[in-house]
């Protein structure tokens, strides 16, 4: 062609010139064309076009070829880029990106992951950790295992170890849900689908219906002080098998200070190591041979030392560990009742769970038909100040109208009858869940404690005393302190527990389900009318029973 021959004559064909037909450029200055034809446009490329993860930076002077209405490469990024240094290799944006992502990421590392990771580790080797204390070392504890178990723990499989021949004598409650129990605890399996809030409209507004919200990631610390319990041990160790099992060993800690039984309770507990063994779940075991019994005038703070030494192991845990303590009495329940409480807890976002403990009352005037009746009378108090049943002044009787049932005077009785929670002053009730922080937190780092070395008053009412000066709106002075909300302490009627395997049959409310049969919106009324309206106040004025003496009432200040 005449126009192509007369630009080899100048010495401007593409290749003589050093164009790379492939990339379109030429480093040198090119005349303008005086006619555009066919023959000046550059071949077709067949690599892929620029883009963000390729960059090419054209020679001094050069001119691109390729339309500019069309040139994939930015117009703010035509001849330079950012380097890592003035006048080095220059890098693409992208490239940056990941450089500044990268850094970021590794001086997070530093600073928080590195040391979180090994935080979390420590945690999870305190919840994980497995001691057996007082049974290697104490010859006469080896003497009480049967021989199938002694020397030698050998992987028996799990079912054999629950069926053995030191539980199997002992009864049992013989505990199942049902299709509506597994319903309302499934917020407490570590598998629980959560599909948003769920809203119920009260006329009003909407509102939050709290028993849905996940509960799967709390751990607890459960505390037991045992002596001569092998008629109850068998059934505590069928329970915790059961929400073991359902909500992840994982979670729990089991720490049980025992001391000075005589019967088979150390062999149990040698037992009980192996049933955790299987699940994978940490423990302490603390089998103390020394003779039970108290010095007079200081059984209170020999049992406040006991509970405390049960607590030790969380104690020693790295802060965080653990998120509720689970504190057990030698008494008989179902998981259902421990499921009940766990989410009463967490729906009410309380500090202090209790439930109901009960036991005959053996008093010749009600033989041979001893009723069974609220136990923890010494402890328990209503927010009014009231003890849970009426004991008349000065005699000491008490009144024990309508069947025996608690809290004759208080406000609150209508909601305890329907099994709904309701707040209190204090409780212990044979089971409890306690907020962990109100021990580790030493801001709180709550004890059990005696009254001035007497016993006065229980070392159980007295952590609650102090657990409502902790949260009290005023300090001791009377001035305002901060988070004073006051103590969220509540008693959950559905959580039943007993000293006696056949008390525990006559007054047990896991198969009373009515409530939770609702559907609809029935059921989310039902649900929010269980929860507390909580009271910032304590009581002006307790009614306390020194030494447990029913005609020694006094009228005692809220802070002990």
């Amino acid at each position: 062609m005449p126009g192509l021959e007369k630009d080899e004559e100048q010495g401007h064909g593409l290749h003589d010139a050093g164009v790379d037909p492939e990339l379109g450029m030429i480093p040198g200055p090119i005349p303008t064309p005086t006619t555009t034809t066919a023959s000046t446009t550059p071949p077709p490329s067949n690599k892929r076009p620029f883009g963000w993860g390729v960059s090419y930076r054209p020679a001094s002077g050069a001119t691109s070829l390729l339309p500019q209405t069309r040139s994939p490469i930015r117009a703010s990024f035509p001849g330079s880029r950012l380097s890592w240094l003035d006048g080095a290799g220059k890098k693409s944006f992208k490239a940056r990106f990941l450089f500044v992502c990268t850094a970021a990421w590794v001086l997070w590392q530093l600073v928080v992951g590195i040391p979180d990771s090994a935080s979390r580790r420590a945690r999870t080797r305190a919840i994980t950790k497995r001691a057996l204390i007082g049974f290697e070392s104490i010859e006469r504890r080896r003497q009480v295992l049967p021989k199938d178990i002694a020397g030698e723990r050998t992987w028996w499989p799990i079912e054999d170890l629950l069926e053995h021949s030191l539980l199997a004598k002992h009864p049992s409650p013989n505990c199942n849900l049902n299709i509506y129990q597994k319903d309302r605890y499934a917020p407490l399996l570590p598998r629980y689908r959560y599909r948003g809030p769920h809203f119920y409209h009260n006329n009003t507004d909407w509102t939050v219906v709290p028993h849905y919200l996940p509960r799967k990631k709390n751990t607890y610390f459960i505390a037991i002080n045992l002596i001569n319990s092998d008629y109850v041990l068998p059934a505590l160790i069928r329970v915790f098998y059961t929400v073991l099992s359902a909500l992840g060993p994982s979670r729990f800690h089991v720490s049980i200070y025992e001391n000075g039984s005589t019967d088979t309770t150390p062999a149990q507990l040698y037992l009980f190591a192996m049933v955790l063994d299987r699940l994978g779940a940490g423990y302490t075991l603390h089998s103390d041979a020394a003779k039970a019994g108290f010095p007079a005038g200081a059984r209170i703070k020999s049992l406040a030392n006991l509970r405390n030494k049960a607590l030790q192991p969380l104690l020693d845990a790295p802060k965080g560990t653990f998120d509720r303590v689970l504190f057990i009495n030698d008494v008989h329940l179902c998981e259902s009742d421990l499921f009940e409480l766990m989410l009463q807890h967490e729906v009410q976002g309380a500090d202090m769970s209790c439930g109901m403990d009960y036991k005959s009352l053996e008093i010749k005037e009600f033989a041979p038909n001893y009723p069974v009746i609220f136990y923890d009378v010494w402890v328990a108090r209503d927010m009014l100040g009231l003890p849970f049943y009426n004991i008349s002044y000065p005699s000491g009787a008490w009144d024990l109208p309508g069947g025996a049932r608690p809290m004759p005077l208080s406000p609150d009785r209508f909601r305890l009858y329907d099994l709904q929670p309701v707040q209190v002053f204090s409780c212990w009730n044979g089971v409890t869940i306690i907020d962990a922080d109100l021990f580790v937190n030493p801001k709180h780092a709550l004890r059990f404690r005696d009254d001035g070395d007497t016993d006065r008053q229980s070392e159980c009412y007295l952590f609650c005393s102090d657990l409502w000066k902790t949260y009290s709106p005023f300090s001791s002075d009377g001035n305002p302190q901060d988070g004073g909300r006051g103590a969220r302490i509540q008693v959950v009627p559905r959580t039943v527990a007993a000293y006696q395997h056949y008390e525990y049959g006559q007054v047990r409310q896991d198969k009373n389900t009515t409530a939770f049969e609702q559907e609809g919106w029935l059921r989310d009324k039902n649900n929010l009318d269980e929860l507390i309206e909580w009271k910032r106040y304590p009581p002006r004025l307790i009614n306390t029973y020194e030494y447990a003496v029913w005609s020694n009432m006094a009228r005692t200040p809220p802070f002990t």
